[in-house]
């Protein structure tokens, strides 16, 4: 009984510096290491906005040439004229719009007959019209187009009265202003009409 009582003693002191032991173990020892920490992917870096191109391709209407027959009236008289379009390679003016424009000389002849008869102003005469003039042509639509115009010449007049050209100037420096229009038909076939200081006329073109 005394040997047992012993054993029993020894184990438990045993057990005792064995659970003292672990425990001072326990305390000593080194915190574990914390986990590193997530590695995140860089955000995408955005994209470039689009930008307009702010430089654009010159819009011109194509080069036209070709001749005009018409006939005319005078705020004094009638007469026929003819016409022959040359492009000119000026730069578009109209950059930016949806418009298209384009510059051309007009060459040609018109002869007039002018007459009247009233108190002491009696006249009656015939005058070739040598002229060249330039136009600036904007192109509406494909098919239509409108311009402004100034042409200048030198008249030849011939009386034809029957007694003295009263009131009436023969010949002489000629300067027009006029504004006028084109309508394409097809086939190069254009309509045209043109009004201006020194009357109106209207007829034909064969533009290409």
């Amino acid at each position: 009984m005394r040997n047992l009582a012993r054993k029993t003693l020894l184990l438990t002191a045993a057990l005792s510096v064995t659970f003292a032991s672990a425990v001072r173990a326990d305390e000593t020892a080194p915190p574990p290491a914390a986990a590193p920490p997530m590695e995140t992917a860089p955000a995408p870096a955005p994209a470039p906005a689009p930008t307009a191109s702010v430089s654009r391709a010159l819009i011109t209407a194509p080069p036209l040439s070709g001749p005009t027959i018409w006939g005319l009236v005078d705020w004094f008289g009638v007469g026929v004229g003819a016409r022959y379009m040359f492009p000119v390679g000026i730069p578009s003016l109209l950059t930016h719009t949806s418009l298209k424009d384009s510059w051309a000389i007009e060459a040609g002849l018109d002869f007039l007959h002018r007459s009247d008869d009233f108190a002491a102003y009696s006249y009656s005469y015939n005058e070739f019209i040598p002229t060249v003039g330039m136009m600036w042509i904007v192109w509406l639509r494909d098919d239509f187009a409108v311009y402004p115009k100034v042409g200048a010449g030198w008249a030849f007049g011939f009386d034809n009265s029957n007694d003295n050209c009263t009131g009436c100037t023969l010949g002489g420096i000629w300067v027009e202003g006029a504004a006028g229009l084109l309508y394409k038909v097809g086939g190069g076939v254009t309509l045209r009409a043109e009004v201006g200081n020194y009357g109106a006329k209207g007829g034909v073109a064969w533009l290409f």
